[in-house]
């Protein structure tokens, strides 16, 4: 079909003005994307408050000063009858402020190019308003107006059983309660009023504080029947006997009232009898210490020069407590007052069975560190090398130090110990421990085994290998290794007064271990610190701690498998420089050092007085 010359020219036209519109708008979304980086798009409102243009900080001002007049508000609450006057943030009120920022800075930013367009394409015909968003702090509400209804309401109060010379019963009732969902719902409708135009009024009228009527949350025959129940339990002695029937203890009434609780599911509306298993088993004791025995795991033992023997395990017979609660509280009335002690079977943790199939041949590696007898922290190195001796691991098991020792503490039995923490000196519960961990370290580097993880001292220590050891402090730095062997692993330990060592038992399946250290390097001279002392004479020089070189060591691991295979490890271990610490007078200061006088001093003559460095003298905790 012929458009004919005019015609086409036209459409020409046309076509030429929608793709300059379509250049103009693209070109325009592109200039005002780059405008605005960093700042609120054209067109968005919060509060009938135009927040285009504002960067983070200003628009965090805006709504930090509106979130202190939402918090200055005042509300008079009204419960049953008496009024009382509050400020909004008094009662946990405030503005979502964040949930602003993010909306703020998110509209017309994120997501796809296209989107991004289309809603700044939008905004040229309509406004995007962020809604006025308010908090409760549910917490804090409740805390206001618990003691106050307790005051003002007869509140609900569920029964309960306790005994005191007698059995004491508490009923229960119903009462009036303060519904918090509903008087969430009117404080944000009340405080979202005064958004009103640019200005904000600084009153909200009174609000009656919503309340409901419950009902008891357990029945009245419920509650009596629970009582009956407890009336038998404790109207006669309980003789309890062993099984075989020559040993018995005696529950009088008190021992049981002593014992007795209760316990309400008001979802379920029941009321329930329960006794105290730590009572009961403290007038059982006599009963208990004759029939209770705790199971034995088998234990694994290296004769010298012979292959390993394993103790038998055995058993154990430990107190049902489920069972004996069960058993006296469906006494009844008229009925025996006899029962037998329930016991269960606790398995061993290792079994006999279980030990032998570990297949442990013999001693895979050992290693021994030195410390100076009788200090505190030898002490502490002892208690942990006790808990580990014995461990076993079994074939691809994961051994943590930190897991197994736990949190270093007096109640767990370690000892404070001086101990080097960011440079200062203190006493912290376990110190030493890190000397076990190099030496177990040290063993299973040795015996070929996967290390998953491992931290060097920060400051190299003479009594450890250099580059091969590890620090630990709870919860990190850690020492965790795995039982990479179709064998099982026992760890020993060995404390002696001026030594410790760990033996590693167990199979690696004939891996040959060669552990290799390359030349010091990357060599730090020790800086200088001082301590300014006007009583030093100024030709005098004090040093209190002797300086320490720092440097960088390559450390590495070969592991060659029975067939031929082998795995290369290696580790760049870099050892921090130790300050040397000096007294001076302050006109020895030099210039750049805190305390520097500018004064000329004469020659020095140096005094040495050297710190002596202990053990654990590095700068992570022990």
């Amino acid at each position: 079909m012929d458009l004919g010359p005019e015609r086409k020219r036209k459409i020409s036209y046309l076509v030429a003005f929608f793709v300059a519109l379509w250049l103009g708008l693209v070109s325009s979304f592109f200039y005002e994307k780059s405008a605005y980086d960093g700042r609120v798009l054209r067109g968005i409102e919060w509060s009938e408050r135009t927040l285009s243009g504002l960067d983070r900080v200003s628009l965090q001002s805006l709504l930090s000063t509106q979130d202190v007049k939402v918090r200055d508000l005042s509300i008079e609450f009204v419960l049953s009858g008496e009024a009382q006057k509050l400020r909004a943030g008094e009662v946990g009120i405030s503005l979502d402020t964040a949930r602003v920022l993010r909306q703020a800075f998110s509209a017309g930013h994120e997501g796809s190019v296209f989107r991004q367009f289309g809603f700044w394409f939008a905004r040229l015909f309509m406004v995007h308003r962020i809604p006025v968003v308010i908090v409760i702090d549910e917490g804090k509400l409740k805390k206001v107006f618990e003691p106050w209804a307790k005051v003002r309401l007869e509140e609900p109060e569920l029964p309960s059983l306790s005994f005191d010379r007698e059995l004491v019963v508490v009923e229960g009732r119903g009462g009036s309660v303060v519904e918090y969902p509903h008087l969430q719902t009117a404080l944000n409708e009340a405080v979202l009023q005064p958004f009103q135009g640019a200005a904000m009024r600084n009153a909200v009228s009174r609000l009656e504080v919503p309340t409901t009527v419950r009902p008891a949350a357990i029945s009245r025959q419920t509650v009596e029947a629970t009582v009956a129940r407890a009336r038998v339990l404790l109207s006669e002695p309980v003789t309890v006997s062993s099984e075989e029937g020559n040993a018995r203890s005696v529950l009088s009434p008190a021992a049981l009232g002593a014992a007795l609780s209760s316990k309400v599911d008001e979802g379920n509306a029941t009321f329930q009898l329960d006794l105290s298993i730590e009572t009961l088993r403290d007038a059982l004791k006599d009963l208990l210490q004759k029939c209770e025995r705790k199971a034995v795991e088998a234990e694994f033992e290296f004769p010298a020069g012979g292959a390993s023997v394993i103790s038998a395990s055995q058993t154990g017979r430990l107190l049902d407590e489920d069972a004996l609660k069960q058993a006296l509280l469906q006494l009844q009335e008229g009925g025996p007052r006899q029962i037998t002690l329930p016991l269960r079977v606790e398995e061993p943790a290792l079994s006999t069975l279980e030990a032998e199939k570990l297949r442990i041949k013999g001693l895979v590696m050992s290693f021994t560190t030195r410390h100076p007898c009788c200090q505190p922290r030898v002490l502490n190195i002892h208690h942990a090398a006790a808990r580990l001796d014995g461990h076993v691991l079994r074939p691809g098991e994961k051994f943590s130090l930190n897991e197994f020792l736990g949190p270093r503490a007096l109640a767990s039995g370690y000892q404070k110990a001086p101990t080097i923490v960011r440079g200062e000196m203190e006493d912290v519960y376990g110190g030493g421990i890190s000397q076990l961990a190099t030496t177990l370290f040290n063993a299973v580097l040795r015996g070929g085994y996967e290390i998953i993880q491992r931290q060097p001292h920060s400051v190299y220590f003479p009594r450890y290998p250099e580059g091969h050891e590890a620090t630990v402090s709870y919860p990190e730095p850690d020492l965790i290794f795995r039982n990479d062997t179709e064998a099982g692993m026992v760890i020993k330990t060995n404390a002696a007064p001026t030594f410790i060592s760990v033996l590693i038992y167990g199979d690696n399946g004939g891996r040959v271990t060669t552990v290799d250290k390359g030349q010091r390097y990357n060599i730090v001279a020790p800086p200088k610190e001082y301590e300014p002392d006007d009583g030093m004479a100024p030709e005098k020089v004090k040093r209190l701690r002797a300086g320490q070189l720092g440097w960088t060591v390559l450390v590495s691991r070969k592991v060659k498998y029975p067939d031929g295979t082998e795995k290369f490890e290696k580790r760049e271990v870099v050892y921090n420089p130790r300050p040397e610490l000096l007294r001076v007078h302050p006109c020895m200061i030099p210039e750049g050092e805190e305390g520097h006088t500018g004064d000329e001093c004469p020659e020095i003559e140096i005094e040495e007085e050297e710190e002596e460095l202990s053990e654990d003298a590095y700068f992570e905790t022990d």
